[in-house]
């Protein structure tokens, strides 16, 4: 949403950043781990996951949806 939302805005630049970090970070964490998981840590990059009230889930639906979408722009 936050993506989309500086798009609609026009900040493209900023957006396409974030949107390379974000698939960077899955990325690295499915190549370490050989799952996706929910909850990114973007504080402590050198971390899996983590932080929140209950555990990491892993293979969470929402993250494998965005990262097809932001994959396949």
């Amino acid at each position: 949403m936050a993506i989309q939302g500086l798009r609609n805005y026009g900040y493209d630049e900023l957006a396409d950043k974030i949107k390379k970090n974000w698939v960077a970070l899955n990325v690295k964490v499915y190549k370490n781990t050989g799952k996706m998981v929910e909850k990114d840590n973007v504080m402590d990059l050198s971390l899996e996951a983590g932080g929140g009230e209950y555990p990491v889930q892993d293979g969470f639906g929402w993250t494998n949806g965005v990262l097809l979408r932001l994959l396949t722009e």
